[in-house]
């Protein structure tokens, strides 16, 4: 201690500090070595007992000190040079005593995967370690681990190529490509050179994360790397095919051909059965996408089919180099390969086009085709089979097929020489593909043959449909109207996933449909009720899956658009109601049925009765919903954005509102029908229906009329001015006003947010059901990219909160027709209404007056009173007055018909044949009048 100076001071004042009064003797020599008069002190250690090693804490703590009591006053920089240099200085100084160095946890984290990596000197253990790593969602741990096995053995590294590839699979399957590519850039700057299993990894990984910025061109220079001089990989197709799928799924063509341009013909790297899949799905997503964007661009009457026949042509030029390898036997023809090149024919909208998806079929599965030709032309079809085996060069190979051996040869089976190929095995994919060729083509009896030839239980092809197959079958028999042949179908015994599956609304609107076209048929009625009773029994698994599927919302137990096609079809197959005129029987009645067990309008209401209260109950719940969301006014990004991501739904029910509304509307025209059919009944003197039955019908009808009549014009927001108004309509849907108007109210096409191509019937909103067919669905799309479009010309200049209240009006407007919308008060109309109301007191103090015989006038601020007295009057004489005004009104309204009639009448025989009316005049007037006017006389 005594070797420091600092110490040995403070030790010495330690024992008894300087006081005021000096005592008699001192030890000045000491005191003056210790503490001399030229010396300064130092509150701190100097620099030489720092060499030694004492102190640095005392001399931190000093600085510390010094830096907090040591204010410099600010100065203020006068130009903007002058405040980055004081910025910068500041930075500095607040940065002087920390180091740049790593933190606390990534130096352990260092030194535990340093002292990890030494007992993992095996590969394989050290693989399953960064595995383990990885699968625990420790990334960090994993990296750090693989960079300290490069020097855990002895210095020397391990073989770590696989735990390389697994980091960067792990990255790619987390869709994080950009971190992957710099893994990768790592793996190669540590001398690691990446094997064939590396360059998969890393082309599958921009396949499914072809979205992501600059993936096409990093795959691309992945790919061109493995063809590099000092590469140790020979390219394959397995590269080859993830490369293309990463271009094709990015729309990229141009890339896609110069990948294909370079294949050999032959050899290991050649194209197979895949290549040129890949190749066909992506000029079938890449014409897609370019007719939508040019749709959306062009907007309304764009045809998109030029470039569907472009696309084609090329296919077909490539399909030539696809048979010429099969014939030769270079490659495989799977199923996946001919619906590529199916579905791309499809695309067409020419009949001819369409039917060499047949002959492809036909050309490359040996799937004959139905006799629909007579003879001569079987002729002529076999000599151009011929002629295919001897010119492989003409223009098209789909057009006539291929001279192949049949499937029941067994040579066709042997793959002997290269120049025999084996034919391709159909599946689902291709019953689909045919069906919806057949219903394209509308034929009923192609699509029936290529049903019961793949799907026999006892045929050579014994495929099980699975629910889009049996879907697609669905919409064919719907366009030939065969609704006993729907019933059959979906009676079929089934596997239970796939009737798991197909047991759906969208199922069930299709069949309904189908019945709805086979009106004509007398007993239509019954299948769709065998139809309903499906339905029925398959309510219970539908519910439990939507209530998994659908818990943001609740639903009727059955579609609203099945039960209102099923009441239409029951009033299509009543006499009477149908239009169809009642004829007389043999015992003098009307041939109407009054048994409601046989009559099949009532049947139906009484079937659907029990639904009727939970369609009302919702209806109510949308009205309730919707007012909440009309009070909202404003709703910021942040709770926008929460609500999308929770998906939370602003309803409680997850119906649409027009549907509701016109099944209630459906059942009161039914109701009406039967009660107009009753009142000729009376007429004809043939008696009336049963009272029970009549009671019934009123009841109905008052109930559904009065709940329509309010919620069609119930106030649920108010519109904007600019705004067509809403007209106030009945529960037929009709103008509410004083002459009866033929104007029907349409149903908002807001309301139905999804629009239907070549389909009215399906529910295309079911993710369940497929789409009719590939161009059809395109054009869908089409029509969807120019609404958008469309929208955002309409919001061009509208801030970011316009926009969002724009989307929350757009939203709560949707649920409801127009006609649920009230007009938004305006100066003019609120002057119109107190114009009206004084009308109505006008009215009122002539009424009263002439009440009280006129002998004296009622003042209007007495009105109120007269008005009492008014009221104390019987029901009975107030019922008589009523009638009497009712019958005097009508009177008044004939006795004007019967004066314009007489006018009209009295015009007609004056101006009757030519110059009639012309010869009494000129007798009246004594002469000839044609010379007075001055006018050729038309009359002999």
């Amino acid at each position: 201690m005594f070797t420091c100076d600092a110490c040995l001071r403070r030790a010495l004042f330690s024992l008894g500090g300087p006081s005021r009064t000096a005592p008699r003797f001192t030890l000045q020599p000491l005191e003056r070595a210790i503490n001399p008069t030229n010396s300064f002190s130092r509150s701190h250690a100097t620099l030489e007992s720092l060499r030694k090693g004492h102190h640095r804490h005392s001399l931190f703590e000093a600085l510390k000190d010094r830096r907090r009591k040591v204010s410099v006053p600010k100065v203020r920089p006068s130009n903007p040079r002058s405040r980055f240099n004081t910025r910068h200085a500041e930075a500095v100084e607040n940065n002087r005593l920390k180091r740049l160095e790593p933190d606390a946890r990534e130096k352990y984290l260092k030194r535990a995967m340093r002292q990890e990596s030494k007992y993992l000197v095996d590969p394989l253990k050290l693989a399953q370690g960064v595995v383990e790593k990885l699968r625990d969602h420790q990334f960090d741990e994993a990296l750090e681990l693989v960079r300290a096995s490069e020097k855990s053995r002895d210095g020397k590294g391990v073989e770590n190529i696989v735990s390389w590839n697994h980091i960067i699979d792990w990255l790619m399957s987390q869709d994080s490509p950009g971190e992957a590519w710099k893994v990768y850039n790592e793996m190669k700057k540590r001398g690691h050179k990446p094997d064939s299993h590396t360059y998969t990894i890393m082309l599958r990984g921009y396949r499914h994360n072809v979205k992501k910025p600059n993936a096409v061109q990093q795959a691309m220079s992945v790919y061109d790397s493995i063809s590099a001089a000092n590469s140790a990989v020979t390219p394959t197709t397995i590269h080859t095919n993830a490369v293309l799928s990463v271009c094709a799924r990015a729309h990229d063509v141009d890339a896609m051909w110069k990948i294909a341009g370079r294949l050999p013909e032959r050899g290991p790297g050649a194209p197979d059965h895949v290549t040129f899949t890949t190749i066909l799905q992506g000029l079938n997503g890449e014409a897609q996408k370019r007719a939508i964007e040019q749709g959306a661009r062009a907007g309304p009457g764009f045809n998109p089919q030029p470039i569907f026949d472009q696309v084609i042509d090329d296919a077909r030029k490539l399909w030539l180099d696809i048979t010429a390898r099969w014939r030769r036997g270079y490659l495989h023809i799977d199923e996946t390969l001919v619906c590529a090149m199916g579905r791309l024919l499809m695309l067409s909208d020419d009949k001819q086009t369409q039917k060499d998806v047949l002959s492809l079929v036909h050309q490359t599965m040996n799937i004959a085709k139905m006799s629909q030709a007579p003879d001569a032309e079987r002729q002529d079809d076999a000599q151009e089979d011929d002629e295919v085996g001897r010119d492989e060069q003409r223009p098209s190979t789909i057009d006539a097929p291929a001279r192949i051996t049949p499937r029941s040869d067994p040579s066709a089976r042997q793959v002997s020489t290269t120049n025999s190929s084996v034919y391709a095995t159909p599946g689902t994919n291709t019953l689909s593909m045919l069906i919806e060729t057949a219903t394209a083509l509308r034929e009923l009896k192609l699509g029936k043959y290529y049903w019961e030839l793949l799907t026999a239980e006892n045929g050579s092809y014994k495929i099980v449909p699975d629910h889009q197959n049996i879907m697609a079958y669905l919409r064919l028999l719907r366009v030939s109207r065969a609704s006993r042949a729907v019933l059959d179908v979906l009676r079929e015994p089934r596997p239970e996933e796939v009737n798991h599956k197909l047991m759906v609304r969208g199922t069930f609107i299709i069949a309904m449909s189908t019945c709805l076209r086979d009106k004509k048929n007398p007993n239509v009625f019954e299948t769709a009720s065998r139809i309903m009773d499906l339905m029925q029994e398959s309510t219970e698994d539908m519910s439990g899956r939507e209530s998994e599927e659908d818990a943001d919302g609740q639903r009727l137990r059955f579609s609203p658009k099945v039960l209102r096609m099923y009441l239409e079809i029951a009033i299509a197959t009543t006499k009477g109601i149908n239009g169809e005129a009642l004829e007389k029987t043999k015992n003098g009645d009307l041939d109407f049925e009054r048994d409601p067990s046989k009559n099949p309008t009532m049947r139906a209401l009484r079937r659907l009765s029990p639904d009727i209260m939970n369609v009302r109950q919702m209806i109510k719940s949308y009205l309730i919903d919707i007012e909440q969301q009309a009070s909202i006014q404003e709703r910021t990004i942040r709770v926008k954005k929460l609500l999308e991501k929770r998906k939370i739904t602003p309803y409680s029910t997850n119906e649409n509102i027009a549907d509701l509304i016109e099944l209630l509307r459906t059942m009161i025209g039914a109701i009406d029908k039967i009660i107009l059919v009753n009142e000729k009944l009376e007429d004809e003197g043939m008696g009336p229906l049963d009272k029970e039955i009549l009671n019934e019908c009123w009841l109905q009808k008052r109930k559904l009329s009065a709940f329509v009549s309010k919620y069609a014009n119930a106030v649920v927001e108010p519109r904007n001015p600019s705004e067509i108004r809403a007209r106030r309509v009945n529960e037929q849907g009709h103008r509410l006003s004083r002459r009866h108007s033929q104007e029907h109210i349409e149903v908002d096409s807001v309301a139905e947010p999804t629009k239907q191509v070549d389909s009215t019937d399906d529910d295309l909103t079911d993710p369940s059901v497929p789409a009719p067919s590939p161009r059809a669905k395109i054009l869908s799309d089409i029509q969807s990219a120019q609404e958008k479009v469309l929208k955002k010309s309409e919001e061009r200049g509208l801030s970011r909160r316009q926009k969002l209240e724009l989307l929350k009006k757009e939203t709560t407007r949707a649920q409801f027709p127009a006609s649920m919308l009230r007009q938004q008060e305006t100066p003019r109309r609120v002057l119109r209404k107190q114009d009206t109301k004084a009308a109505a007191r006008e009215r009122t103090r002539e009424m009263l007056e002439s009440g009280s015989g006129g002998e004296r006038k009622v003042p209007v601020w007495k009105a109120s009173q007269a008005a009492r007295t008014l009221s104390r009057e019987t029901r009975n004489e107030r019922r008589a007055r009523e009638k009497e005004d009712r019958r005097r009104r009508r009177e008044e309204v004939e006795r004007g018909e019967t004066a314009k009639g007489d006018r009209m009448q009295s015009q007609k025989e004056t101006y009757r044949g030519w110059g009639g009316g012309f010869e009494e005049l000129a007798k009246e007037e004594g002469g000839n009048l044609g010379e007075k006017a001055g006018v050729i006389e038309l009359g002999p």
